[in-house]
């Protein structure tokens, strides 16, 4: 009976190596496809940008990325809550004394892992069955968005954005697709997602957006993960309005409002912009906000509904640590974080949390 299980093992391995030969194959096929069209070419840069996307798309539909099993059955019916991820600020290929690629991923691990005990916790009380995960932006460190950029980072934008982003996010997203019967996921990109300086490219280039579009593709045979696409022909597409039961969520990635320096973190502007933009300067309604870009976390109250409940703007933090910018211009350096918001259909966030990340 040992021998034929060791056969049997022997088997699958050797089937499993056959797959990921085929898939490396393809992944080189792939690249050698780019470089000739690379080198064909006497291209603009947007031909140039729009060559890079699609091989990258081609290489992530060789990717089997597996389906887990689906969550025990949460049979009881009081009022359900929806759990709400913020993602944003990775920064992924960054370098300081602190952080690095390597962290960024352990940080992201954790930060799952935390959801889900916290999940937990609320589940106590009544069911979780659905997560709401916004992605705010700045996921990518890029290297053109201040000068000696390239310098302080430890893999190139195409890693960044095509290979290392991709892969940290399915596996995130893919977790949490085991413990929740769905997971819907809202995105909208952030400014160090720019390439090259500002309004030198095409409105819709985005490393942000690259990097969604490929991991997009690899989860495409997860049933349980929707992802609603954020894209405006022919513009950037910087803010994403969507429901959770009956209130509205603005979610931007938060460069919008300006401030450093001296000023710190621009509290009165953003009250001042949350106000203006739920008044009516952002058509779609709502009542919540969510961004990212300040690297540190804070609720901010900005308003009342004609309904008398309360307006708040969540401002998430960064996975990153050792930001010598924020010490200097911020006077501000927070431990790395993420929120975890819980949200009822009626009454909205009934809960906040702010996640630590200390590995």
């Amino acid at each position: 009976m040992k021998k034929k299980n060791r056969a049997a093992a022997a088997l699958e391995a050797a089937a499993d190596q056959d797959k990921q030969d085929r898939v490396v194959a393809a992944l080189k096929a792939t690249n050698a496809k780019l470089m000739r069209q690379l080198e064909q070419s006497h291209t603009t840069k947007s031909e140039l940008v729009a060559a890079v996307r699609q091989a990258a798309l081609e290489a992530a539909e060789q990717v089997d990325v597996p389906v887990p099993k689906p969550p025990k059955l949460d049979r009881r019916k009081d009022d359900a809550e929806t759990a709400i991820a913020v993602m944003s600020d990775w920064q992924l290929g960054k370098k300081t004394p602190t952080y690095n690629s390597q962290v960024c991923a352990v940080r992201v691990a954790e930060y799952v892992d935390k959801v889900m005990l916290l999940t937990d916790i609320q589940r106590a009380d009544r069911p979780i069955r659905k997560l709401v995960v916004c992605l705010g932006g700045d996921f990518v460190e890029g290297e053109q968005i201040f000068p000696g950029q390239a310098w302080r980072v430890d893999a190139s934008l195409f890693r960044q954005s095509m290979l290392d982003g991709p892969e940290i996010l399915c596996t995130a997203l893919t977790r949490l697709s085991a413990y929740f019967d769905e997971v819907v996921v809202e995105e909208v990109a952030g400014n160090h997602g720019r390439i090259g300086r500002r309004g030198e490219y095409h409105p819709e280039t985005n490393a942000d957006s690259m990097l969604y579009h490929v991991a997009r593709t690899m989860l495409g045979k997860n049933p349980r993960v929707t992802w609603q696409a954020n894209y405006q022909p022919g513009e950037n597409a910087w803010y994403r309005v969507f429901s959770v039961g009956d209130h509205g969520y603005f979610l931007f990635h938060g460069h919008q409002m300006r401030g450093g320096g001296f000023a710190g973190i621009p509290i009165y502007g953003f009250i001042r912009a949350m106000n203006s933009w739920a008044a009516g300067t952002i058509p779609e309604p709502f009542r919540f906000a969510i961004c990212g870009h300040w690297h540190t976390m804070w609720s901010i109250p900005f308003g009342q509904t004609r309904q008398n409940n309360a307006r708040v703007l969540w401002v998430n933090g960064s996975t990153e640590s050792g930001n010598e910018w924020l010490r200097e211009e911020l006077k501000n350096q927070t431990p790395p974080g993420q929120y975890l918001l819980f949200a009822h259909d009626r009454v909205g966030v009934t809960s906040e949390h702010r996640v630590w990340l200390l590995k």
